[in-house]
């Protein structure tokens, strides 16, 4: 430290010219324990976490590797700004190493306080040796080593290109030292604010919450354009930590319309196939060079990932459709822009066609599909065939009816027979609007709902909601009964027959429209099928009396007392021709309101005006 850092040089090569010579005091030295170190190997580099520490795989293993004798500058962390040049020593192995093939020399090993066994290594890439190329470019410094410890094999040449480069004041050994490279990292939580001045603890916001906040803001720079930048970690198939370089900003990106297999997560065992979908991906774009491509403004998730389409930049293939060609996805509609659509289903045919993976049991699961399909179409044509009683008409199309429902019917009933024939109403009663409620009616009790009440006349207008019929009652004949009463469905359901109007306002014939469709139906018993109900709650049905085969809707427009819906619903629209003979028979026999000829529009709204 007191010589200067050139008269060091001299003398660190000086000692390491020594020490392998054996001469003086290196003679007596003892060696140093003897350690089982892996054969020299030819292995392949999946990953650099740092500017000296790699990830290697090799014999069908990985493992993690230190670069021998040289130590290269700290990268930043959560708690640490890092050294100046870290960031750019680990790009510079990154870059040059990751997916590649190199001749590894196991040098020596280290045990960690952790227990952990530490490979340190010579990394050689054709006739270039990385740990002296880190060195001469002032990436890195050498390690001093004890006398006993063994050492990079060419660790006089790493000295020697320390010197030079500390002369050159290159890298690290710069005067003023270079900037540190700053960047913004959206997958790091803020750290927590400190204490306020009287003690409290300052609050942490909840997890997600700033996270979003931060991506949010980084969204309208993003949003439309292709980046690029590199995969720094894959935290699973769909998931992965990016670096874009233009931006210079960390953050959490989720493949764009595509369902992946869940992979295995401590206790969590995951899906099957999710390993193998995270495998893949990672032997695709772990720290290779990519173009991520966010379409839309609201292409993120709750915890400010963005969602986007991913492609590895040499050679160019989409993440995506690797992982849908192999069947370790599938399209997932909802998040997959138009513009993919086309190209993400014909990846996802060529794996469903050869039954890979994730389609395996795919000809079971369609059969199951299609047993499930049938039985609620079957349930569907249960549910829109009901047997009904008419109770009430309403007018020339519209009417109430129970639903024939022998235990609903019986249950409401027995709990209006266990009503006292001669049961009074309490001196606390009071009749409210919307109140359910029991009311003697012709010396039997039936169910209402009060919708009017003039305390003045002491008389209510009620709705039999087991009838739909409507009334004036006194007060007088209503009573409280049971919640458990009152709760029970009504038994009355509204119904309009299905594709047809009534006649036209201001002819007259509204009457004698309501009286025939009493004739037809009322106090019958009728199959309904149900084609739609509305938004206000009431069936549109075909009914025919038994024994016909005619809908009563063509009784009436034969009768000219209706007509068929010039825009019916999508789901009736197959019964306009069906009616349409009916009703031209109508107008041929100038029959009800068709007697004076057809009616024009014009005639219709002058009428309605009028």
């Amino acid at each position: 430290a007191l010589c200067g850092p050139k008269i060091q040089g001299e003398y660190k090569l000086c000692e390491a010219q020594a020490k392998a010579a054996k001469a003086g005091r290196w003679r007596s030295a003892k060696p140093a324990a003897e350690q089982k170190l892996h054969k020299p190997s030819m292995m392949k580099v999946i990953a650099v976490n740092s500017g000296d520490t790699l990830l290697l795989a090799g014999e069908g293993k990985e493992m993690k590797v230190n670069l021998a004798s040289i130590r290269t500058p700290r990268i930043g962390r959560r708690d640490s700004a890092g050294e100046p040049l870290g960031f750019e020593a680990k790009e510079y192995l990154r870059r040059k190493l990751v997916g590649k093939r190199v001749n590894v020399k196991f040098e020596y090993q280290r045990t960690a306080a952790s227990g952990t066994v530490i490979d340190f290594v010579s990394i050689n890439q054709g006739r270039q040796n990385i740990n002296l190329n880190m060195v001469q470019m002032g990436l890195a410094t050498s390690v001093t080593h004890r006398v006993e410890e063994p050492r990079a094999y060419n660790y006089v040449e790493i000295i020697e290109s320390e010197k030079k480069a500390m002369q050159a004041k290159k890298g690290v050994h710069a005067s003023p030292p270079p900037p540190l490279h700053k960047y913004t990292d959206l997958t790091e939580r803020p750290k927590k604010p400190k204490a306020d001045a009287k003690g409290g603890e300052a609050a942490e916001p909840a997890r997600g919450e700033s996270e979003l906040a931060r991506a949010k803001a980084w969204m309208p720079q993003l949003v439309g354009g292709t980046h690029r930048g590199h995969v720094e970690y894959c935290i699973s198939g769909s998931k992965m930590k990016v670096y874009l370089t233009t931006k210079k900003l960390m953050c959490n990106v989720v493949l764009a319309g595509v369902q992946v297999p869940r992979m295995p997560f401590r206790k969590d065992t995951g899906d099957k196939y999710g390993a193998e979908a995270a495998k893949l991906v990672k032997s695709m774009v772990l720290q290779q060079n990519v173009l991520v491509q966010i379409i839309g403004e609201g292409s993120m998730d709750k915890r400010g990932s963005f969602v986007a389409y991913v492609s590895a930049e040499s050679p160019k293939e989409s993440v995506q459709g690797a992982l849908l060609k192999a069947g370790l996805a599938k399209v997932y509609k909802r998040s997959v822009a138009p513009e993919f659509l086309d190209e993400f289903r014909a990846y996802e045919r060529i794996a469903l066609n050869k039954r890979l993976k994730v389609w395996e049991t795919f000809d079971e699961e369609e059969k199951k599909r299609k047993e499930a399909y049938q039985a609620k179409i079957k349930a569907e044509q249960k549910e829109k065939k009901q047997k009904i009683k008419v109770t009430e008409i309403v007018d020339g199309i519209t009417f109430y009816a129970q639903i024939l429902d022998e235990k609903k019917v019986q249950a409401v009933d027995d709990g209006l027979k266990a009503i006292s024939a001669d049961a009074t109403q309490p001196e606390d009663f009071e009749a409210e609007f919307g109140m359910i409620a029991a009311c003697k009616y012709d010396g039997a009790w039936y169910r209402v709902q009060v919708n009017d009440v003039d305390d003045g006349l002491g008389t209510a207008e009620v709705f039999f909601i087991d009838y739909g019929n409507k009334a004036e009652v006194n007060i007088s004949d209503l009573l409280s009964i049971d919640e458990e009463l009152t709760k029970k469905p009504a038994l009355a359901k509204k119904f309009v027959l299905a594709a047809i109007s009534g006649p036209p306002e201001g002819m007259g014939w509204e009457d004698p429209a309501f009286e025939r469709l009493g004739e037809l139906i009322y106090d019958k018993t009728f199959d309904a099928e149900v084609l739609m109900v509305d938004n206000k709650n009431v069936s549109h049905v075909v009914i025919t009396a038994e024994g016909e085969e005619e809908a009563i809707q063509a009784s009436l427009l034969k009768d000219g007392l209706a007509r068929v819906q010039k825009r019916p619903d999508y789901s009736m629209r197959f019964l306009k021709s069906k009616f349409r003979d009916a009703q031209q028979k109508g107008v041929e026999g100038r029959n009800g309101f068709w007697e004076y000829g057809e009616i024009s529009e014009e005639e219709e709204d002058d009428r309605r005006r009028n």
